[in-house]
């Protein structure tokens, strides 16, 4: 990911999302990994390119416990966003 993707988000913010970008289910274990997708959803949602987000949650497996939340947040959050331009 470009730094640029996350422009809107301040120094902090920015800070603890690249953390979590370096977050892998092999290193810290599956639960420390999807609760980085989930912080990297979160803090980069509102941001224009809000993909970001979207492909974080994307990372979460089928056979991961939260996997049927990442999905609803994956469809809610498009029609969310894609409304929200629209109007």
């Amino acid at each position: 990911m470009n730094i640029d993707d996350m422009e809107g988000l301040d120094e902090e913010t920015r800070k603890k999302v690249e953390l979590s970008l370096q977050v892998t289910r092999e290193k810290d274990g599956d639960a420390e990994y999807i609760s980085s997708r989930f912080y990297i959803f979160y803090e980069t949602r509102k941001l224009e390119g809000y993909n970001i987000g979207i492909n974080a949650l994307k990372d979460i497996r089928i056979t991961d416990e939260d996997y049927e939340l990442a999905q609803r947040y994956i469809v809610g959050d498009y029609f969310f966003v894609k409304r929200e331009r629209e109007l």
